[in-house]
C-alpha cells in the first residue's frame, strides 16, 4: 500500500510540474510581445517613408528598330519604336527611352540609352506610331560597351512617361 502511495504522489507532482510547464509554455514573454510589435510597426514605418519618397516609372513598351546610316561620324545615332495606340498622347519629344536589344542581351552587354526627338501624328498601316530615338552617345551602352553601327538590330524600346512616387498612386487609388 505505501507503494501505491508513493506512486501516485510522484504522479501527482508530475501533473503538478505538467500544468506548470504548460502554463509557461502557453504564454509569450512579455519582451517577446513588445518586441515584436515595435519590430512590426518599425517595418511598416520604413515602408512607407520609402512609399512617399522613391519614384517609379511609367513607361510605354514598343518594338525597337535601329537602321544603319550610311555616316555615323558626325551624327547621333538615330533609331525608332514602334507603340500601340494607347497611351500614346502621353509621349513627348525629350523624353528619357531605355532600350535592350536582341543582338546583345542586356544582362551581358547593358542598354541603350536616349531620347524621344520626334512622334509620328498618324499610325502606319499596322496601326502602330513611329516615335523616333535619338541616342547622343551613339550606340553605347549603360555599361560603357560601344556596339557596332554597321548592322541593323531590334529589341524592345521603353518611354519613360512619368516618374510618380508610390504614395501618390496609392491616394489616387491606381495600381502600378
Amino acid at each position: 500500500m505505501n507503494i501505491k502511495i508513493k506512486k501516485t504522489q510522484q504522479q501527482e507532482e508530475i501533473n503538478i510540474r505538467s500544468e506548470e510547464v504548460q502554463e509557461i509554455m502557453g504564454r509569450i514573454p512579455s519582451w517577446t510581445e513588445r518586441w515584436g510589435i515595435t519590430v512590426i510597426a518599425l517595418f511598416f514605418c520604413i515602408l512607407f517613408t520609402g512609399a512617399a519618397f522613391f519614384p517609379i516609372p511609367e513607361s510605354l513598351s514598343g518594338r525597337f528598330y535601329y537602321i544603319p546610316q550610311e555616316s555615323m561620324d558626325t551624327k547621333p545615332a538615330v533609331g525608332f519604336v514602334l507603340l500601340a495606340a494607347q497611351g500614346i498622347g502621353e509621349v513627348k519629344a525629350g523624353m528619357k527611352v531605355t532600350v535592350s536589344l536582341d543582338n546583345y542581351p542586356e544582362e551581358k552587354f547593358g542598354c541603350l540609352s536616349g531620347s524621344v526627338y520626334d512622334i509620328a501624328n498618324t499610325p502606319n498601316k499596322d496601326g502602330f506610331y513611329q516615335a523616333d530615338i535619338l541616342f547622343f552617345d551613339g550606340l553605347k551602352t549603360n555599361d560603357s560597351i560601344v556596339l557596332p553601327t554597321n548592322q541593323q538590330m531590334s529589341g524592345t524600346g521603353e518611354i519613360i512617361v512619368s516618374e510618380k512616387r508610390l504614395i501618390d498612386r496609392i491616394r489616387k487609388g491606381r495600381t502600378f
